[in-house]
């Protein structure tokens, strides 16, 4: 258990983030920021305090793929410019909402299936 998020990429970072099992992390499992622009792609993303997958200043790429399931707050939050692709995810059990777009966000969101939000 990671005392911060389980993988953090920052400040135009790139990369492939793929078949990795990120749990029980104090903050998110997978967080994006300041115009990262990864593919996060077929991970198993569960049980973090905070979001599954937040992507936030700019951050831009690739969500594909992903299991994201019962985390403390939403599956996925995207906010603060955000705008990836975000597809055939399955996005289970999370406590608030399973995809949430917030503060000028846009990006395109194709495939998902949302299921079970316990809030």
């Amino acid at each position: 258990q990671n005392e911060a998020d389980g993988i953090r990429i920052n400040h135009h970072s790139k990369g492939t983030f793929a078949y990795n099992t990120v749990a029980r992390n104090q903050k998110s499992g997978v967080k994006c920021r300041d115009s990262a622009a990864p593919v996060v792609q077929n991970n198993k993303i569960k049980r973090n305090e905070k979001d599954g997958i937040r992507m936030n200043g700019n951050s831009m790429g690739r969500v594909d793929g992903n299991t994201v399931t019962r985390n403390k707050s939403c599956g996925l939050q995207f906010r603060d410019d955000a705008a990836p692709l975000v597809q055939n995810n399955r996005i289970e059990e999370n406590q608030q909402d399973g995809i949430r777009i917030l503060g000028n966000s846009m990006g395109t969101c194709t495939g998902n299936t949302v299921d079970g939000i316990t809030q």
